[in-house]
């Protein structure tokens, strides 16, 4: 999640590869995202979560050492000050879908074979 100034507090260092000595709070949410992802933030997630309050579907994290793709299902939602309705941070629950994937695609070339 992020708060509503842009700095991540993050859990999963290790799924994106981020050293533990790298200090989070200096990162951004565009830092962890792949080019296609950053666009998308912009056009359509953040624009989402502010008019719908939620926001839900695949996105592509960048691996920090190997610069690899990690496909994620996110669902994001706004977290907000009881007191004044503002959005305090931008929080999200999300599931690393590498194995569903490579399952999927084992899956698709074994149907090949057998058609």
């Amino acid at each position: 999640g992020a708060t509503a100034s842009g700095s991540v507090q993050w859990n999963g260092r290790e799924l994106i590869g981020l050293p533990p000595e790298t200090p989070i709070g200096a990162l951004t949410i565009t830092d962890f995202l792949d080019v296609s992802g950053r666009s998308r933030m912009q056009t359509e997630i953040l624009p989402q979560l502010q008019t719908k309050g939620t926001w839900e579907d695949r996105l592509v994290l960048r691996h920090f050492r190997t610069a690899e793709p990690v496909p994620l299902w996110s669902r994001g939602f706004l977290i907000r000050n009881p007191e004044t309705g503002e959005i305090d941070a931008v929080a999200t629950v999300s599931r690393d879908v590498r194995q569903q994937d490579a399952f999927e695609k084992a899956l698709r070339a074994s149907e090949e074979r057998f058609r």
